[in-house]
């Protein structure tokens, strides 16, 4: 007997630009052949900055349509760091609270400091 363990992978919905760029990659790619998959991308952001609001609207009702579902069948989802191994330097390094804000002062730049040499040029 040998049991067979299948660990699923839930993957968290998309944004509403993912969805954007799920859909329309293709037609960028066919009217841009000679460009890399970057190079795309970086121009359907910019066509994604450009679009009229009503437009994004759409993706972003589609997405919240998605995100509402997705938490209905996946009630006790949390969502995991990449590299939790990582996570304690990571973290670290960030300000948690206002409180420890406020007791953080602002770092001064220094003066530089006047050079004295132990020698004088006459005139």
């Amino acid at each position: 007997n040998h049991s067979i363990v299948i660990n699923l992978i839930v993957m968290a919905p998309v944004n509403s630009f993912i969805l954007y760029c799920q859909e329309n990659r293709t037609k960028f790619r066919d009217q841009y052949p000679d460009l890399s998959n970057s190079d795309i991308s970086k121009l359907m952001g910019d066509h994604w900055r450009a679009m009229e609001k009503t437009e994004k609207d759409s993706y972003k009702a589609r997405a919240a349509a998605l995100r509402k579902e997705f938490r209905e069948v996946n009630p006790s989802y949390t969502r995991k760091p990449k590299y939790p191994v990582l996570k304690p330097y990571t973290f670290s390094f960030k300000v948690n609270s206002t409180e420890q804000q406020s007791k953080v002062s602002p770092i001064k730049k220094q003066q530089p400091k006047q050079r004295t040499s132990s020698f004088q040029i006459e005139p």
